[in-house]
């Protein structure tokens, strides 16, 4: 499907159209501030407009570390504009029926991929895929699930990162002294818990879940981070006292995770690292939980390579053939290693930074 062809007597260009008028009345409210965040994402400029402190309070920690000034005279790439029903007394399009907020979302695309439109009991969500544009509303902000707030529009992010060349990753990303290394592997495989580990040994972390891939101008890999948060089961976040007491525990029962913002950490927690927006990837490292001690074999192109499609497919099942080429390119380019993970916690980073130590660094220019 295009999203640059046009459906517009679709229904969802229709709801589309209504959120955005919905949007236009919410902000011209008496007594609402519209408060605006300009970020970096996936290498480009975004910005997010919110109608509602209390809902901008709730969203914008995950991505507040990604903030920087708006280049002059240069639209962003990718805008989203968002309301607060409760606050502005307008909810233009009706939810999903239902009361449960965990619930698995209601998704409606037109029939030309261009309008993708998502419903869940407290917000309706709509995005122009050729435009990079999201709008929406939530309500009972107070209340919001730990999804929205530590991933928050993830599914539009991640389609809107897909559509302009950077495919989505099923991984972390942690970095030091210049270098990355991209940790894949499915759920379970030991990704946050060795991510988490070298973030409290000072490396720099851009993420334990979803990276965006691009090529630099040398032809290397980098990722870019999107979300500083961290979604933890709270039996395991005991191994990790320092994020434990930070920690936002789940308040709907169709929750099993805790949140963790790691910008409630980051320079307040002696010897842990920075939060990043990007990293040269020099090496693949492959997780997986076992009984005995920490330990690091080589790995092949192809074990990297199926570990990467396997997530990406997971992550983001129409990613096209475009995105599987990169990400097989990427296995073909930068060595691969398994990383056995064993019960001792401060060996993981000792490990991960050897990895890193024996690689030759790669020269990559950084966006400001």
């Amino acid at each position: 499907m295009d999203p640059a062809t046009t459906a517009v007597g679709s229904a969802e260009a229709r709801t589309f159209d209504a959120l955005e008028r919905g949007f236009r009345r919410a902000r011209s409210r008496p007594g609402i501030e519209v408060r605006r965040l300009s970020f970096a994402l996936g290498g480009r400029s975004a910005t997010l407009e919110v109608a509602g402190d209390a809902l901008f309070d709730r969203i914008t920690p995950a991505l507040a570390h990604l903030a920087r000034e708006e280049p002059a005279g240069q639209a962003p790439g990718f805008t989203a504009a968002l309301w607060d029903a409760d606050a502005t007394g307008i909810r233009e399009v009706p939810p999903a029926p239902g009361a449960d907020p965990t619930v698995r979302a209601e998704v409606s695309v037109s029939p030309d991929g261009r309008w993708v439109v998502q419903r869940r009991s407290h917000a309706v969500v709509g995005h122009d895929r050729a435009r990079g544009a999201i709008v929406g509303w939530f309500r009972d902000v107070e209340r919001l699930p730990l999804y929205d707030r530590g991933r928050p529009l993830h599914p539009q992010i991640l389609l809107a990162n897909q559509d302009r060349g950077a495919p989505p990753l099923h991984a972390a990303l942690v970095a030091r002294r210049g270098r990355g290394a991209l940790l894949v592997g499915e759920g379970g495989s030991g990704k946050t818990t060795a991510s988490l580990a070298c973030f409290l040994a000072g490396f720099d972390f851009l993420g334990d879940d979803y990276i965006s891939l691009l090529r630099d101008h040398r032809g290397g890999y980098v990722g870019h981070g999107v979300y500083s948060s961290t979604h933890v089961d709270p039996v395991h976040l005991e191994r990790f006292p320092a994020l434990h007491a930070r920690a936002v525990f789940p308040s709907w029962e169709g929750e099993d995770k805790a949140v963790v913002f790691l910008s409630d950490v980051a320079g307040r927690e002696a010897g842990c690292g920075r939060l990043e927006r990007e990293s040269p990837i020099d090496g693949l490292v492959l997780p997986t939980v076992r009984t005995g001690p920490t330990r690091v074999v080589s790995a092949t192109p192809g074990e990297a390579g199926l570990r990467l499609v396997q997530g990406a497919i997971a992550l983001a099942p129409h990613a096209g053939a475009g995105g599987m080429a990169a990400l097989l390119e990427l296995a073909a380019s930068v060595p691969a290693f398994r990383l056995d993970l064993g019960q001792d916690i401060a060996e993981i980073p000792r490990a991960i930074a050897a990895v890193l130590e024996g690689i030759p660094m790669q020269q990559v220019s950084r966006s400001p």
